[in-house]
Order: C-alpha cells, then structure tokens, then sequence
C-alpha cells in the first residue's frame, strides 16, 4: 500500500512538472527549442532577480529540462550574454518597502529589507516619472557593512543617505550611504560616536545644520529625540522625559523639521503631534483631541512638512493622509478610501513631499497580491496614483 501511495505521488509530480514545462509556456511556449520569458511573466522576474544586473547588460533566457542552471523555472535558466540583447535589465522588485525620501532632483530613496528572507534588503533608487527601481546600495552594490533591517531614511546636504538600521553590526545604528557608489560607513552606534546608545530608533532627519536627529521609541519605557553628530557620531538627547519640559513620549514614531528649525513628532499613544523646541527639548502639543479640529488622530506613523509649512502625516487606523495646520493644530482628511479617487492604501507608513508639494506614501499593502508601492497623492484633490509597485 505504501509503495503504491509513492508511486501515485511521484506521477503526480512528474504529470505537474510535465504540463509546467510543456504547457505553461515557461520556455518558448512548449517547443523546448526557445526560451520566451514573455510567456511567463514570474520566470522573467525570477530568473532577471536572481542575476547581478550590474555585471550584466542583457539576459539570455535558455531551455534546460529539469531545471539545472543558475536560474530556472519550468524549465527556463538564465545567463549573461552581452553579445544578445534579448531583455534589458530588470526592474528590482519590492519586498517590503519600509522608509523614502525625495532625492535633490526630484527622484525617491527607498528602504527595502526584503523581510530578511532571501530577497533584496538594499537602498533603491525610483525615477519620480517611470517608476523604474535601481538598487544604489546592497550587498553586491556598494562597500561597507551589509544592510539588514533599513527602516527610516534622510536626504544629507550634500545628497548623500542617512538610514537607520535596525540590526546592522548586531546593534542598532545609523550608516551613511553614498548617493554615487553605494558605500556604506557606520556615522553612529555601540561603538561609533559617544553617548547614550540607541534603543529603537524609529525615524530620521537632517537638521538645519546638517546633524542627524533620530525618533528613540523606546527608552526606558518612553521615548527621546537624539542628535547625532553628522562627524563624530556623538549622540545627545534632545528631549525626553528627563529633558525639556512638557507632556512625555510614550510611543513616538515618526519626526519632521519645522520651517523653524525645530521638529514635530507623532506621539501614537497621546495620539497626537508633539513640537518639540531645538534648543530647550520642551514639548508642546501641536494637535490632538484637544487642540484643533477635526478627525481624531488614532495609529500615527510618519510625518513629513509641506511646502507652506503646514504637516502631512499617515494614520494606519484612517488608513490615509491627513492635513495638520501648523498654527491651529486643525486636521483635515487629505487622502483615504472617501477623499480622493485611486486606489484606496492598504497599510500606509512612511510619507515625504515632492518638489511640486505633492505628496509621496509608501504603501506596503496597497493591492491583494503586492509587496508594496509608492503612492503619489495630489496636495489639492488627494487623489491617489501608484507610481512604482511590485507585485507576485
């Protein structure tokens, strides 16, 4: 009985592999002649994800029964071949988009951990008109320690990236990147720069005077905002419970500069934006229940400063943006499922602004069947258009 329950399986499989190959059209449609990745949209991406796209111009798509090769599926493997442009590079794909920013010409820099499974965990390049992805910094792109955990991630003065890595080196740190080679440099951890050591480091930004300030989620039960020493990695508290008066962190997560020079911070458990002095640490609220109207801020993630000096941030619970007056505090619904038409977000997290002032979203849920995608929501309607995504 058991001999015969294997040798059902092992038909199944060989019927599945069979009709895979031969009629799924992985490789030429059935013939085994040719390779046509256009038939199969997943080998493409596949096989292309598997390559160096930086050591190869093109890709030669070849039938290999039973899947030998570098790369294959149903039947398909992939090399390099610069002599015959069958395919050009392709696009890298979301894996789980975490943090962006809007480069100095306009284009985005996106996190990328790749769930830490395999995939990509890498710095991505996206062109603000086509979408197209382009890794900057991974582990075959760039010197320096490997990335991780990238989450948060800045824009320096002079172009350059600031991300922050939640287990890079086995602590939490901040590494600079370098917006031309790639290279990756430890500016501050356990064993870089002086001060008190990062904990959960939520969000960055640059400063006016091009320092690192960084959201602390999670120091002895509250929270700090913390600069860092864009030379010599030194960290100093800037607020927190024990610094600057006013109501205390609890559940910080994202932080923004003010047209002043000072920052504002989602606070999720006050559920509300708290500024936050650069000089004295002192906390006031901006906007909650309580101060100005509108909408109840509910799951606050990150925050970005428009163009007029007013706020955006993203609300999981809304599952939008929405609009924060920087003198009343007064919160207005900019983009969800009611307010504007595209595609309704999904899971909603990180937020820049544009050089037009429209607004970017990385949505890492946006559609059944996506890893994530940059979302572009019009400051004046709020409708939503998906400009770069990657689905299965």
């Amino acid at each position: 009985m058991r001999y015969k329950q294997i040798v059902v399986k092992l038909l199944i499989i060989f019927i599945l592999v069979s009709t895979a190959y031969f009629n799924i059209g992985g490789c030429g449609g059935g013939d085994g002649d040719s390779c046509d990745p256009e038939y199969n949209s997943v080998a493409v991406f596949i096989c292309a994800s598997l390559v160096t796209t930086q050591e190869c111009d093109s890709f030669e798509y070849i039938p290999d029964f039973f899947f030998p090769g570098e790369c294959k599926l149903f039947g398909c493997k992939v090399g390099c071949d610069r002599s015959r442009p069958i395919l050009p590079p392709r696009n890298p794909g979301f894996f789980n988009p975490d943090g962006i920013a809007v480069t100095r010409n306009g284009d985005f820099v996106v996190t990328d951990s790749g769930l830490n499974s395999g995939h990509w965990v890498a710095v991505l390049l996206v062109d603000h008109i086509t979408g197209g992805r382009t890794i900057i910094s991974d582990e075959n792109t760039g010197a320096g320690p490997d990335l991780r955990y990238p989450s948060s991630i800045a824009v320096t003065a002079d172009g350059d990236f600031v991300v922050i890595d939640d287990d890079l080196s086995g602590s939490d740190v901040v590494v600079l990147i370098d917006h031309i080679t790639g290279d990756r440099t430890i500016i501050s951890d356990d064993n870089t720069g002086s001060g008190p050591d990062l904990i959960s480091p939520r969000d960055i930004v640059v400063a006016t005077d091009g320092n690192f300030v960084v959201i602390d989620n999670d120091r002895s039960g509250s929270g700090a905002v913390v600069l860092i020493n864009q030379i010599t990695g030194n960290r100093t508290i800037i607020s927190d419970n024990n610094t600057g008066s006013g109501p205390g962190f609890i559940n910080p997560n994202g932080i923004a500069v003010t047209g002043d020079g000072d920052f504002v911070v989602t606070e999720t458990r006050l559920g509300a934006v708290v500024h936050v002095d650069r000089n004295t640490g002192d906390r006031t609220i901006l906007s909650d229940e309580n101060t100005g109207s509108g909408p109840i801020l509910f799951t606050l993630n990150s925050i970005a400063m428009t163009t007029d000096g007013d706020f955006v941030v993203t609300d999981n619970s809304l599952q939008g943006v929405m609009h924060i007056d920087h003198i009343t505090g007064d919160r207005t619904i900019l983009s969800d499922e009611s307010t504007g038409s595209g595609p309704d977000f999904g899971a909603p997290t990180d937020i820049a602004v544009t050089t037009n002032g429209d607004i970017v979203v990385i949505d890492q849920a946006p559609t059944m069947g996506s890893y994530g995608a940059i979302v572009l929501v019009d400051q004046i309607t709020g409708d939503r258009t998906i400009i770069s995504e990657h689905n299965w």
